[in-house]
């Protein structure tokens, strides 16, 4: 936890400079690495929440998951805004960066659902998770303009990310009564 704000600060600078400027390869798969390393951060925090939290922590976790996923859409951004001044990478250069599109998932978003629905927090989570994935839409389009020899290979990493982000954008967006029983009897949740 203490390395997150050095993270962030250290990705800003990054993601800045790579904002007035072409973007070198090393650039995105460092940017694309950063959005992975707070995937990989969200996950972590997420394995440890159980349905035995008190209110006051599960608060806490969700201003958390947020705050991360808000963090992913801003460091897209800058991707996106250096992506004017960069001209196509060679297939050489396009491998790496196609690798790290492969690794940035969110299934344990999906897992904790309940715990999150039953203090009635899913609302802010689903906002995120919606502009997050305008974003990687956004994102991939360039990238595919970006490595246009690897366009499938883009293509196949979006749809996995996409599937991830949408069905935790689905979860999220459903209607849950809580339930005075939990943790014994979760939420009841429906889709709209």
């Amino acid at each position: 936890m203490l390395f997150r704000p050095i993270i962030y600060l250290v990705s800003s600078v990054l993601f800045t400079q790579a904002a007035l400027a072409a973007l070198t390869p090393d650039q995105v798969v460092t940017n694309v690495g950063i959005v992975t390393s707070i995937s990989g951060d969200l996950n972590s925090i997420l394995s440890g929440l159980t349905n035995v939290e008190t209110p006051a922590h599960v608060v806490n976790v969700a201003k958390t998951v947020t705050t991360d996923l808000e963090s992913m859409i801003s460091k897209l951004l800058g991707d996106l805004t250096a992506r004017d001044a960069t001209t196509p990478f060679t297939d050489d250069e396009a491998e790496p960066i196609v690798d790290a599109l492969r690794h940035v998932l969110l299934s344990t978003v999906i897992g904790k659902q309940t715990i999150f629905a039953q203090f009635g927090l899913t609302g802010p989570i689903a906002e995120v998770l919606r502009r997050l994935e305008a974003r990687i839409d956004s994102f991939s389009s360039s990238m595919t303009d970006l490595v246009p020899t690897r366009k499938d290979e883009v293509a196949s990493a979006k749809a996995s990310l996409d599937s991830s982000v949408r069905n935790a954008y689905t979860k999220y967006e459903e209607i849950c009564i809580p339930s005075p029983l939990y943790p014994a009897v979760p939420p009841v949740c429906a889709s709209l």
